[in-house]
């Protein structure tokens, strides 16, 4: 009977897929609330993204960092936040994506103070990742390493556990999380649908009838 699997045994890229599970949630999240809200004039500026190349790129580079090792994985991480927090500065006029901002900054300081990601043991316990007996065992693929008496700002690392999916998280990935599902709502909000010939005409009767027209 096989013990249960401990991170060494994990694919890759399963804190990424987790992540962006949290991230797919958050924009459903973000459109029901942006529909529902009251809808916006006629003439409202339509919000819109730019620069949506940088955050495809800085995508792709996240996922690429999680199937690389060592160096080149935190590499690749911090490059991918670099450009994702450019894509932030360029639509900041937009609700939401200074709060991306924040956690994407927030996870970057971390990766640079400690060449890499920590992971807090007592989160990955608490998260049914690995037992508590498997810890001296465990090691990673991508940019994350486990906390050390070594690292600074561990509490910006992964250090939140989250018992669902079997994952540990940052502050950084909630704040994003968060600042995407607000940003969504804001893009998504409905804008009021032009009079139509009938409706304006009847408009006009109305203030005839009040002698106001």
């Amino acid at each position: 009977m096989s013990a249960k699997p401990t991170v060494r045994d994990r694919p890759a890229a399963h804190g990424y897929r987790h992540r962006v599970v949290l991230l797919a949630l958050a924009v459903v999240v973000g459109v029901v609330s942006g529909r529902l809200r009251v809808p916006l004039g006629l003439h409202a500026p339509r919000l819109q993204f730019r620069f949506v190349g940088l955050l495809f790129a800085g995508a792709v580079l996240n996922l690429v960092a999680n199937a690389l090792t060592g160096a080149p994985a935190v590499g690749a991480l911090a490059a991918s936040l670099v450009l994702l927090l450019g894509f932030v500065a360029t639509n900041l006029r937009i609700t939401g994506v200074a709060v991306v901002g924040v956690g994407l900054l927030t996870n970057l300081v971390a990766l640079l103070a400690n060449g890499g990601m920590p992971v807090r043991p007592g989160a990955l316990v608490a998260a049914g990742v690995v037992e508590e007996a498997d810890l001296d065992t465990v090691s990673f693929r991508g940019p994350r390493h486990l906390e050390s008496g070594d690292d600074l700002l561990p509490v910006l690392g992964d250090a939140l556990p989250l018992p669902v999916g079997g994952e540990v998280l940052s502050f950084g990935d909630l704040i994003v999380v968060l600042g995407a599902a607000d940003a969504v709502r804001d893009l998504t909000r409905r804008r009021r649908k032009p009079w139509t010939a009938e409706q304006r005409a009847a408009y006009a009767a109305e203030l005839a009838g009040t002698g106001t027209a």
